[in-house]
């Protein structure tokens, strides 16, 4: 059974416990929940060594055997099988395994729990797959992997066909210009990306047609045939427009009307707002230093999770308590003010952490931490506080708009904050606040009833 060493030393000018075992997700989210900090340098995770410490260290110790001795006494004699199926396309395993048993599968990185399917969800990721081929196989399990089995349908057979399609000569170079000449219009990366996708398809789907050829009857083909078959979204079928106007009329300065394309009705969906008091109850509950400030900083100046990816430390500046975001969307910079608890906070953690570069680094030093990893530990930490949730990382940027607007904050300041371009953008945080509507007088408190 894999066991627990602990070696004292000495590391970034502290003294302190160096935790060596062998790699068990188990284990790795006990020291990591504890507070623990994982050395490139020593290959080990390590906490600082203190009393308070010492006994998380001894509780660690008797949590991992607990959850080990549980396991010994699970039911039944025979090998149990679990069965995996992998999902190819969402990067997904699909597991099924026995209740008795569930405590193995909930500690991998991402599980969530398929209420309908009553299978485990996780991602299919490196720290997963090892997890499985060692650890559940060293425990007498029995691993059965298949695909998982995706039904046949009109709208995946559509997608299929048009992945297999291959540009010809003169549409990749067509295709090239317009990545460049958006280069050149300094457009952000993602829309590069998105546009790029949109005319790749676009050229894909009339790959026997000469570009020049193509009009205003083909392109509303293309949108009946292609975007509402094949099940995408209004946003999505919204970027495809925008892409074809730009690479046609902007780029290529062809004209054929297509103005006439008619846009799908935007649909006013009101921003999900988490209540202030579970926002204080979540951050308050996040143990792990590094993914305290993570997320304390995303709501407390209500950053998109790019704006958070890209701070550098050098942006912020504890002398003028300033937070400066560059290169947000719409290529705008903003600077916004840096609240008392948050400077309390960061001060903290970069004296512990020393970043290099960015204020919350990745693996590796000086690299951009992972917009998927934010998300994960974003729903771990309010899956603590509310178990079955539909909010997302972005929730805290709600939240925060909504929060300020109940405290009485001008619209105006929040769409500063915010860094939105129009006001009607942050207007929409007067739909879901409800300051001035509790101070309405409602019939039924009339009633003698």
């Amino acid at each position: 059974m894999n066991t627990l060493k602990t070696v004292e030393g000495y590391h970034r000018n502290k003294d302190v416990i160096f935790l060596k075992f062998d790699y068990s997700t188990a284990l790795i989210k006990l020291v990591k929940d504890a507070g623990a900090i994982w050395s490139q340098t020593n290959a080990c995770w390590y906490l600082e060594d203190t009393e308070t410490n010492r006994q998380k260290i001894d509780k660690i110790r008797l949590d991992f055997q607990k959850a080990a001795s549980r396991f010994k006494k699970s039911p039944g004699t025979r090998k149990q099988q679990i069965k995996i199926e992998l999902d190819k396309e969402e990067g997904l395993l699909h597991i099924g395994v026995h209740y008795d048993y569930r405590k193995l599968i909930s500690c991998m990185e991402g599980a969530q729990w398929d209420r309908d399917k009553r299978v485990w969800v996780v991602p299919e990721t490196t720290d997963n797959i090892k997890y499985i081929n060692n650890s559940l196989s060293e425990k007498g399990m029995s691993v059965l992997l298949s695909d998982a089995k995706k039904p046949e349908g009109r709208r995946i057979k559509i997608k299929n066909e048009l992945k297999a399609v291959k540009l010809n000569d003169d549409k990749n170079a067509e295709l090239a210009r317009f990545r460049s000449w958006m280069m050149q219009k300094r457009m952000s990366e993602s829309t590069i990306n998105i546009y790029g996708y949109c005319i790749e398809n676009f050229l894909k789907y009339f790959n026997s047609r000469d570009i020049d050829n193509i009009g205003i009857s083909d392109v509303v083909e293309f949108n009946s045939n292609f975007i509402l078959k094949s099940g995408y979204s209004a946003t999505t079928q919204n970027q495809y427009i925008s892409a074809i106007k730009s690479f046609y009329l902007k780029m290529r300065g062809t004209n054929f009307e297509i103005n006439l394309v008619d846009r799908p009705e935007k649909i006013l969906a009101l921003p999900k707002v988490i209540p202030i008091e579970t926002v204080q109850e979540f951050l308050r509950k996040i143990s792990n230093i590094k993914h305290k400030v993570a997320l304390t900083t995303i709501y407390s100046l209500g950053l998109r999770r790019s704006e958070l990816i890209n701070l550098c430390v050098n942006d912020i500046s504890f002398v003028n308590k300033t937070v400066l975001i560059l290169n947000s969307k719409g290529n705008k910079d903003r600077v916004l003010p840096l609240p008392v608890k948050l400077e309390i906070l960061l001060k903290r953690y970069i004296e512990i952490y020393k970043p290099n570069t960015y204020l919350i680094e990745g693996q590796k030093e000086g690299s951009n931490y992972s917009a998927s990893s934010l998300a994960k530990i974003f729903n771990k930490y309010l899956c603590n506080v509310i178990k079955k949730h539909n909010f997302t990382l972005h929730s805290l940027r709600h939240s925060y708009a909504t929060h300020l607007l109940d405290m009485g904050v001008d619209l105006r300041y929040i769409q500063e904050l915010l860094g939105h371009k129009s006001s009607r953008t942050t207007e929409i945080y007067t739909h879901v606040s409800i300051r001035n509507l509790k101070n309405i007088k409602n019939p039924l408190d009339t009633f003698d009833i």
